[in-house]
């Protein structure tokens, strides 16, 4: 059982008061979001809820209107969005971001080259990056990928490819990740993947997912804010807010929209 926390430290991140205005409309608003050390915290709500847009939030792509961002108890409201992974707080976008000419070994070695500050131009010679190995493939095995270390990455299934990704944003070495739409454009098989290596890897991290799949929030998260035209319309485990008859009405409205 997951320890849940007394006191607003034990918090990985916190919003208060959140908004963001875009020429005078509110896409967030006055939004208190709080995701517990170690849970898989997950943003749900119909089109246009605002949940792409509290992801930027988050990592400093847009610049908030009004409110507080807290990492880990320390407020970053002001932090350049170049220190935030820094910080340990890295988001994985929904559009796979890997080399698709390289291998997954070297893919992953090259996102540990950013996190140790080595130039990327010694990538140009394997016994210059070899001290990575052992790192890379540890991220690789992670991800169920080990096997697949010296294989081209376009050359992979999609929910492989993602894997990579995964295993290259880890090695940014995160304690809260921030995943956008993981399982975008995944046959079902895939899914299931996704879902279980998101499962694995949240067992030393705290989660935070924005995923239309429902049944994939449904089987692993351990909390879910619901968004609505900006704003917090529920929040509770997935049982709870799924019966939810504001969330229902939500949903359907913004499907006959």
């Amino acid at each position: 059982m997951k320890c849940r926390p007394n006191q607003p430290s034990d918090y990985a991140l916190e919003t208060r008061g959140l908004c963001k205005e875009f020429l005078g409309f509110r896409a967030i608003c006055d939004v208190n979001l709080r995701i517990r050390r170690g849970d898989i915290h997950a943003l749900i709500g119909p089109n246009g809820a605002g949940k792409t847009t509290m992801f930027n939030l988050l990592t400093k792509f847009v610049t908030r209107s009004s409110g507080d961002i807290l990492l880990n108890g320390a407020d970053i409201t002001h932090t350049p969005p170049a220190s935030i992974a820094e910080r340990g707080m890295v988001r994985s976008f929904q559009i796979s971001a890997i080399f698709p000419e390289m291998t997954a070994l070297d893919n992953v070695k090259i996102a540990l080259q950013k996190r140790h500050g080595l130039s990327r131009r010694l990538f140009g010679g394997a016994k210059a990056t070899r001290h990575l190995d052992d790192e890379a493939m540890a991220l690789l095995a992670e991800v169920g990928l080990a096997a697949c270390k010296d294989l081209i990455a376009k050359d992979l299934p999609h929910g492989q490819r993602r894997s990579i990704e995964f295993a290259a944003t880890l090695a940014m070495d995160p304690h809260v990740l921030l995943l956008d739409e993981p399982t975008q454009g995944m046959g079902i098989e895939d899914v299931d993947l996704i879902a279980r290596l998101i499962k694995k890897i949240s067992a030393k991290r705290t989660i935070v997912i924005v995923e239309h799949n429902l049944k994939v929030i449904a089987n692993i998260s351990d909390r879910v804010t619901v968004l609505a035209r900006g704003a917090i319309l529920a929040e509770g485990s997935y049982d709870e807010v799924s019966k939810n008859a504001a969330v229902t009405s939500a949903y359907i409205g913004a499907a006959h929209a």
